[in-house]
């Protein structure tokens, strides 16, 4: 919506949160060198939640500074999103006794492994883990009815406020 709002913080934080770069920013800096076999997992999540992405404008009021716009906003419930839930979800103390047993009998990891050489292993083990999670995640769309103020400032017609 870049562009024809005045200014974006009137806009519902459901949507503003589907912004690939915020999902990415959120995520702490050990998965950085993993980032694009994130994106990827993470796509195919901004894809599911843009399947929940609808409006429908319910009214329009001509007012003083131009119309205000009653829309009946469908968004995603991004508490389904967080990344931190689905993990601490999947990731139980028996999952990880499982990975830690696969990585020490495959010698991948030993008793002298430093911290990056034991994150380097563990990293594609976790991928695998919330790839599958993703998979199945349903997300929920929520319903909000918003009413925008649209003005035509400088010859362009704006969403001034909300």
């Amino acid at each position: 919506m870049k562009g024809y709002v005045k200014d974006e913080s009137i806009l519902p934080k459901e949507i503003d949160s589907l912004d690939m770069d915020n999902i990415m920013a959120s995520f702490p800096n050990e998965i950085s060198d993993y980032q694009t076999e994130f994106q990827e997992i993470f796509q195919g999540l901004v894809d599911k939640a843009k399947d929940c992405l609808s409006y429908e404008i319910e009214g329009v009021k001509e007012t003083e500074k131009g119309y205000v716009y009653t829309v009946k906003l469908t968004t995603p419930d991004t508490d389904e999103l967080n990344l931190d839930t689905i993990l601490k979800e999947q990731m139980t103390e028996e999952v990880m006794g499982q990975i830690i047993r696969e990585l020490l009998e495959s010698g991948a990891v030993t008793d002298e492994s430093g911290e990056e050489e034991i994150q380097k292993a563990f990293m594609p083990k976790i991928i695998e883990i919330v790839r599958s999670a993703m998979e199945t995640v349903t997300i929920t769309p929520e319903e909000q009815i918003v009413d925008f103020t649209v003005a035509n400032e400088d010859g362009r017609w704006l969403i001034v406020g909300n």
